[in-house]
C-alpha cells in the first residue's frame, strides 16, 4: 500500500489543517465508521481535528467531547458537558476547547487544560449557535441561529458580556446583508468571513469590515454552478477553494479550479450504507488530507481517504499517445483457434504486460509471461462455456464472470484452480470492472443495468449506478449493456450494445450523456453493436465496434477507424469478424479478441508513443510517497 505523508503549505498560526490539493484530488467514496452509537452516543455535531490530529466529537445524547489522540481507535479522552449539550466545537493551537450554546442561558464556554479539564464562561449569547470560530487574532466569531447574525468578541477582553455584530441583521431575510438561521462559519487569515447560511441555501462571504455579503456558492450566486439544501459548514484549504457540507443534499461539494463538484455522498440519494450520508452536519481535513464527516442521522463518524487518480496505479495500460496514432493494418494472430478455443471474448492485459484470455470450451484462464508466444500458465477453473470476461486487480488476483457469478482466483506465490464465489447475479454479465477504490462494477446483459460492490466490505449489497432496469434508449436507460470501463475520477463508460451508443454516467449520476454513436448531440461517426469501450491517459476513447467490423478511436480530431478498416468483414491479416474485447500493452500495441475468426490479433504501434522513453508500471512507484 502506498504511504502518504502529511501535507504542508498548512499556515504556521492555525489550528487546523488547511491542506494543499491538485485540482484532480478525489476520496474514497466510502467512509471508514471510526465512531458509531456505542462509542459516542447519538446524533453526533460538532467535530474539530487539530494539526496534531487530534480529534474531537461533541457526542449530544451523552453531553459529552470525546477525544482521539496518537490515531488510537477508540475515544482516549472525554469531558462531560452536562447540561450543556452543546452544537459547535472550535480548538485553539493552545489546546482551549470552546463550545456553543445550545440552551438558555446561551453561554459559550471553554475547557482548558490544567491536570484536568477546567470549565469557565467566555460570552454570553441571545441565540442557540451551530457554528463557532476563533481567527488568527484570537477573536471569537459567534454564529446566531435565532438572531440571523454572526457576532464576534476579542479573547483577550475579559468581559463576557461585549460583542461586536460583523454579519446579519438580526431579522430573517436574503438580502446581502441578512441571513436565515446561520450555521457553520469559517474566518481566513484575511480575516474574511464565509458562512453557511442554511436555510438561504447560500454561502456567503464578507470581506473584512464589510457588512454586504456577496453570494459565492447556492441560490443568488452570480455564477450558479450548484445547488445547495441547507448547507450546513463551510470550510477552506490552502488555496482558499471551498469544501461544504451540503446537508438537505446528503453529500460533501467543494469548489475548484472547474467550479464545483460532489466529493462525497455522491450516489444521488441518502442512505445508510458506507458511501452515504443520511444526515452531515460537520466535516474536518486531518493533515494526510483524509476527510472526516459526523452524521447527525447515522450516529457515526466517517472517515474518508485521500486518493490519488495517478493513472500509472491502474492494473491495466493507458499508453499516452501522440497526435493522430496509428497501427499497422495488417495484424499478427496472437493466439489461434488452437491455443484460444472458439468464440475468445474475455482478454485482459496488465502493466507487466501479461496477457489474460478465457477459452470458453475448455473452461481455461490461459495467461502469457515475459513475452512467450504459449501460455505460461493455464488455470483449470471448470468455467462454464458462458464466461465473457475477465479482470485482473494490481495484486494479480483474477475475477471472472461465469454463469451469472463472479469469481476470484487469489495470486499468491502462484495461481492455483480453486476460485472464491464474490457474488451472484441474476443475469449474463459480459462486463468487469475494477475501480482504483476496489470497488467491483458488473455489466448486466439481461437486467439492462449496471451494478456495483465495495470489495473491501463482504457485507456490502450490489448497487445500481446504470440503467433503470428496462431496456431503453432514454438517458437514464440501457439495453443489453456490454462492456465498461471506469476512470480514476470514478466516471463510468459503457458501451451501451442495443442502443449502438457509448454512454458516460458520471459519478453520482444515473442520467447519461451519448459520447459517441446514436443520441449523441454532436454525431461524429455511427457505431452498430458496440461491445467494448477503453480510455487511454489523455481519455480519448477506443471502442470495439462489432458489428461493422473494426476498432475506431478518438483524438483531438474526433473519432475515425483505427483497425480493421476494410469496410467488410473476413479472416485476413487486415479484416475482424465480429471483434470483441480489446486491450493495450504498454507499448501502445492493440491486441483484439476476434470473435467469429476464433482468434487473438495484435495490431502494431506504427507511431511512437509521447511518454515512450518513459515507462511507468505500478511495481515502479510502489515505494514512492504521494503529496496531493
Amino acid at each position: 500500500m502506498l504511504k502518504m505523508k502529511r501535507i504542508l503549505f498548512i499556515y504556521k498560526g492555525l489550528a487546523y489543517n488547511q491542506p494543499k490539493f491538485c485540482s484532480s484530488t478525489i476520496w474514497n467514496p466510502n467512509g471508514i465508521v471510526i465512531a458509531n452509537s456505542s462509542i459516542i452516543g447519538t446524533n453526533p455535531y460538532g467535530m474539530f481535528i487539530n494539526k496534531n490530529d487530534i480529534i474531537y466529537v461533541i457526542g449530544r445524547s451523552n453531553t459529552t467531547i470525546y477525544i482521539w489522540m496518537n490515531n488510537s481507535l477508540n475515544p482516549t479522552t472525554s469531558i462531560s458537558t452536562n447540561p450543556l449539550s452543546p452544537f459547535a466545537i472550535f480548538v485553539t493551537s493552545n489546546n482551549e476547547i470552546y463550545t456553543g450554546p445550545r440552551n438558555t442561558p446561551y453561554t459559550v464556554n471553554v475547557w482548558t487544560v490544567n491536570g484536568s479539564y477546567n470549565q469557565s464562561i467566555v460570552a454570553y449569547a441571545t441565540s442557540q449557535s451551530y457554528g463557532l470560530f476563533v481567527d488568527i487574532n484570537n477573536t471569537l466569531y459567534i454564529s446566531l441561529h435565532d438572531e440571523h447574525k454572526i457576532v464576534s468578541k476579542s479573547l483577550q477582553s475579559s468581559s463576557s458580556n461585549v460583542s461586536t455584530v460583523v454579519a446579519g441583521t438580526g431579522s430573517s431575510g436574503n438580502s446581502p446583508n441578512s441571513f436565515n438561521g446561520p450555521h457553520g462559519v469559517f474566518v481566513d487569515t484575511n480575516f474574511d468571513l464565509y458562512v453557511a447560511d442554511t436555510h438561504n441555501d447560500r454561502i456567503q462571504f464578507f470581506q473584512s469590515g464589510q457588512q454586504n455579503g456577496i453570494t459565492i456558492a447556492g441560490i443568488g450566486s452570480l455564477n450558479v454552478t450548484i445547488t445547495l439544501n441547507d448547507p450546513e459548514q463551510v470550510i477552506l484549504d490552502f488555496d482558499k477553494n471551498l469544501f461544504i457540507v451540503d446537508r438537505g443534499n446528503a453529500r460533501i461539494v467543494a469548489s475548484g479550479s472547474n467550479g464545483f463538484r460532489c466529493i462525497l455522498g455522491c450516489t444521488g440519494s441518502s442512505g445508510s450504507t458506507n458511501d452515504k450520508f443520511l444526515y452531515p452536519v460537520s466535516m474536518a481535513f486531518d493533515s494526510f488530507g483524509n476527510i472526516y464527516v459526523a452524521d447527525y442521522s447515522k450516529h457515526t463518524v466517517q472517515k474518508f481517504l485521500r486518493l490519488t487518480n495517478d493513472t500509472s496505479l491502474t492494473s491495466y495500460n493507458q499508453p499516452t499517445f501522440c497526435s493522430n496514432p496509428t497501427w499497422n493494418s495488417n495484424a499478427t494472430t496472437f493466439a489461434n483457434n488452437y491455443t484460444i478455443g472458439g468464440d475468445p471474448h474475455a482478454l485482459y492485459i496488465d502493466t507487466n504486460n501479461t496477457i489474460y484470455a478465457v477459452n470458453r470450451a475448455k473452461g481455461q484462464i490461459l495467461i502469457w509471461m515475459n513475452n512467450s508466444s504459449v501460455p505460461d500458465i493455464v488455470l483449470y477453473t471448470q468455467l462454464s462455456s458462458s464466461s465473457y470476461s475477465i479482470f485482473v486487480t494490481t495484486d494479480g488476483d483474477i475475477y471472472v464472470d461465469d454463469s451469472n457469478s463472479i469469481k476470484k482466483i487469489v495470486k499468491t506465490n502462484s495461481y492455483t484452480n480453486n476460485s472464491i464465489l464474490i457474488a451472484s447475479v441474476s443475469s449474463i454479465i459480459y462486463g468487469l470492472f475494477i475501480d482504483i477504490n476496489n470497488t467491483l462494477y458488473c455489466s448486466m446483459y439481461n437486467q439492462n443495468q449496471v451494478v456495483k460492490k465495495w470489495l473491501n466490505d463482504n457485507s456490502s449489497a450490489m448497487i445500481t449506478v446504470a440503467g433503470n432496469g428496462s431496456a431503453g434508449s432514454a438517458s437514464n436507460s440501457l439495453t443489453n449493456p456490454f462492456g465498461i470501463f471506469v476512470d480514476t475520477n470514478f466516471d463510468l463508460y459503457i458501451a451501451d450494445c442495443g442502443n449502438n451508443r457509448i454512454q458516460l454516467f458520471q459519478l453520482g449520476q444515473l442520467t447519461g450523456i451519448t459520447v459517441v454513436g446514436s443520441t449523441s448531440t454532436t454525431p461524429t461517426i455511427s457505431l452498430f453493436d458496440p461491445m467494448y469501450v477503453i480510455l487511454d491517459r489523455n481519455k480519448y476513447l477506443f471502442v470495439s465496434d462489432s458489428s461493422n467490423n473494426r476498432i475506431i478511436g478518438s483524438d483531438e480530431n474526433g473519432f475515425r477507424c483505427v483497425v480493421g478498416c476494410s469496410n467488410s468483414q473476413g479472416s485476413a491479416s487486415n479484416q475482424l469478424n465480429f471483434p470483441r474485447s480489446i486491450a493495450f500493452d504498454s507499448f501502445g500495441n492493440l491486441f483484439v479478441a476476434d470473435r467469429v475468426n476464433n482468434r487473438i490479433q495484435k495490431f502494431t504501434l506504427s507511431s511512437d508513443l509521447c511518454n515512450s522513453k518513459i515507462r511507468i508500471t505500478h511495481k515502479n512507484i510502489r515505494h514512492f510517497y504521494f503529496i496531493i
